[in-house]
């Protein structure tokens, strides 16, 4: 078809259409697509076809079809209008000065298309008067968008014309910078660099232009490197909101060539954010990228800047201290070697020790934290005390930790001073771990109690009664006890718990079945140190088939566990409230039928107390041993 048809057909498609009608302009578009994908040469001017407005409809039209499945028709159009050579002109005001508070179909592609910019830079081509920089109702200009979609030619004849690079757009607070930053445009992040743009300014939501590349998922360091070639007065140690530096957002994203640009370039190593995090708290704490604490030590020795590594953060840890929770050797090597403190003390006096002892942390982590500190050859002070006098060693066994106690116990903790911990903070930290059920917490807690007394009485330290009444409370708080109902429970008939009971095996020749049915005192004799131990870590007490079995179950293996401790304790107790009137022996042969909750509330009628008292425990520690007995043992041994 030749041109001259081409034109005629055009002007024929529009004799009985009124364009400002958007379904009659949406028919009319379907038909000129088949009359323009094949027009080349010989485009004709539009002006003499179209009015201005006409044109910026179906441009905007095509604009919005570019966003749906009609894309080829709407590009078409667009191309079709830039080619013709078809450029708008400004409306100007009545001093003939051009208006620049206009949305124009620039602001729409930005509006509806996501990432095209032979689109944008087509319509630049339309909308080529670039000393003119029109701008929308949210104060979105042209300028802004050609930095967003990379149109680095746009970008150019805009800042050639005098245009300011730093216009800020007000609903998000971000510069040109900002956007040509955030996606990804290095061309356009040059120009905006070489013509004035300042890099410190924050948006809205306290980010630099910098900070966007240092907070993203991959390190691209080309990038930041224009920054510091061009420039421009650099803030590299400003903070935000949070007071977080770019070193601080590097680190956090574990960022290797970000981290030695920044440092090589003036970064402090040593900034601290809201959270009283120094990047090295971040390092220790987050990231697990092999070789990057080596290198952020190296890099500060080039450079000639001082490390701090026992700063504390709100919540008092020290780097250090995060190391050893996360089992991270080659950081606690590092930062010992870099003269971390392994007896830095924080706000409450808490040394690294004190919050290993006192926290849910791995009995492994202390021991690494001993054997680093040997192969450093420094000292550590096991017995040092924090702010309310209490040392490593109570609060391993307030948080009841019978390994670490152990482990205290063998670095030389010192039971000659040791005072059992207070109720106000014995067991008070309790919780559940994430993979760890109702049964194995009530075995774990009555099981390390007991472990924790034995190896306490093995080094020479002597239970007080108010020790002993604070353990027993504590059996009470965490529901310990076993009922005289689960008797009863277990000697209904019951088949099918009878052939489940007798198929899980605790020991060699003794099933579930055989220990429910034995007396506490009767299953120590047959049961080991170890074999509690086994039930601890084993799962075999869930495969009962009711909940109900279960709980009688785990309550009857607290009982077990803790019956020595208990009858030991209330011996004494009955002895004195029947005024020493019976002979020790008929005394214990009472207390043997009993329970040991009732024992529990013979000791507290003994000294005084009830179970519902909630008052400080009394500091007279007074010890009632009316006879020479042996000391305590959780059971017998191998």
């Amino acid at each position: 078809m030749s041109t001259s048809v081409k034109l005629e057909k055009l002007r024929s498609l529009l004799e009985n259409v009124k364009l400002e009608d958007d379904d009659q302009r949406d028919k009319f578009r379907c038909q000129l697509d088949p009359l323009i994908s094949d027009w080349i040469d010989e485009l004709p001017d539009l002006r003499d076809i179209f009015q201005a407005h006409e044109i910026e409809w179906l441009l905007q039209d095509s604009i919005r079809d570019n966003d749906d499945e009609d894309r080829n028709e709407g590009e078409r159009f667009i191309q079709f209008v830039a080619r013709s050579g078809y450029r708008d002109e400004p409306k100007s005001d009545e001093s003939g000065r051009p208006l620049r508070r206009r949305t124009t179909p620039v602001h729409h592609a930005a509006a509806y298309i996501k990432s095209n910019e032979e689109i944008f830079d087509m319509l630049f081509d339309v909308y080529d008067r670039y000393d003119v920089n029109y701008v929308d109702e949210d104060g979105l200009s042209h300028f802004h968008i050609a930095c967003e979609f990379g149109c680095d030619y746009a970008v150019e004849k805009f800042l050639e014309l005098g245009q300011d690079p730093d216009h800020l757009v007000p609903a998000t607070g971000n510069s040109s910078l900002h956007l040509a930053v955030q996606y990804e445009h290095k061309k356009v992040v040059e120009l905006l660099l070489r013509n004035g743009a300042d890099p410190n300014l924050f948006n809205n939501i306290g980010l630099t232009p910098l900070r966007i590349i240092c907070q993203r998922d991959d390190d691209d360091d080309g990038l930041a490197e224009l920054f510091f070639k061009i420039g421009n007065k650099l803030q590299i140690n400003a903070q935000d909101k949070n007071r977080n530096t770019l070193l601080h957002a590097a680190i956090y994203r574990g960022h290797v060539n970000l981290i030695e640009l920044l440092l090589r370039n003036g970064a402090d190593p040593n900034p601290i954010n809201k959270n009283g995090d120094t990047p090295l708290h971040i390092l220790c704490r987050r990231v697990r990228k092999e070789g990057l604490l080596q290198l952020f030590f190296e890099i500060c020795g080039d450079i000639g800047k001082t490390v701090r590594v026992d700063v504390f953060d709100q919540h008092g840890a020290t780097p250090l201290q995060m190391a050893y929770c996360n089992s991270d050797e080659e950081a606690i090597k590092l930062l010992l070697i870099n003269g971390a403190d392994p007896n830095s003390t924080n706000e409450h006096g808490f040394t690294p020790l004190h919050v290993l002892s006192m926290n849910n942390y791995d009995e492994a982590v202390v021991k690494l934290f001993f054997e680093m500190n040997d192969e450093m050859k420094q000292k550590v002070e096991v017995d040092a005390k924090d702010n309310f006098g209490r040392t490593p060693l109570q609060w391993a066994v307030a948080n009841i930790s019978p390994n670490k106690v152990d482990i205290l116990l063998e670095r030389g903790a010192d039971l000659s001073t040791f005072v059992f911990p207070t109720e106000d903070y014995f067991g008070a930290k309790l919780e559940q771990g994430l993979c760890e059920n109702w049964m194995v917490f009530k075995l774990r807690i009555a099981f390390g109690i007991m472990r924790i007394i034995e190896s306490l009485e093995k080094g020479g330290y002597e239970l007080f009664q108010s020790d002993a009444i604070s353990i027993m409370k504590l059996f009470a708080t965490y529901e310990l006890f076993k009922k005289s109902r689960d008797f009863e429970i277990f000697w209904t008939k019951n088949e099918k718990y009878t052939e489940k009971a007798k198929k899980i095996m605790i020991i060699p020749n003794l099933s579930t079945y055989d220990l429910i049915q034995l007396r506490p005192w009767e299953a120590e004799k047959q049961l080991l140190h170890a074999d509690y131990f086994q039930i601890v870590r084993s799962r075999r007490l869930f495969r009962l088939p009711k909940r109900v079995y279960r709980e009688v179950c785990v309550a009857h293996v607290c009982e077990i566990i803790s019956r020595r401790f208990f009858q030991f304790w209330a011996l004494g107790c009955f002895y004195e409230l029947v005024h020493f009137r019976l002979p020790i022996r008929c005394c214990d042969m009472i207390i043997e039928e009993l329970l040991n909750e009732d024992l529990y509330n013979i000791c507290l009628a003994a000294t005084g107390q009830r179970r519902e008292d909630d008052e400080k425990k009394s500091t007279t520690n007074v010890m009632i041993r009316p006879l020479k007995r042996a000391r305590f043992k959780m059971c017998r041994s191998a």
